[in-house]
């Protein structure tokens, strides 16, 4: 499943809570494996970059 960053964005924005950290990289094997911002209220919003198809089984 993909979700459209962008859309993300402005659903985030509809919101209205204030960012607390701005985006950041965070590392796998020191390499950047995706971005993060945090919100107030305990939301985290994370991307993950992927080469290959990303599967999540549950």
């Amino acid at each position: 499943m993909v979700i459209p960053y962008v859309g993300t964005q402005a659903w985030i924005k509809s919101l209205n809570i204030p960012a607390v950290d701005r985006w950041w990289p965070w590392l796998v094997d020191h390499q950047i494996a995706g971005y993060v911002t945090e919100y107030s209220k305990g939301f985290t919003f994370a991307t993950v970059k992927a080469r290959m198809p990303l599967f999540i089984y549950t």
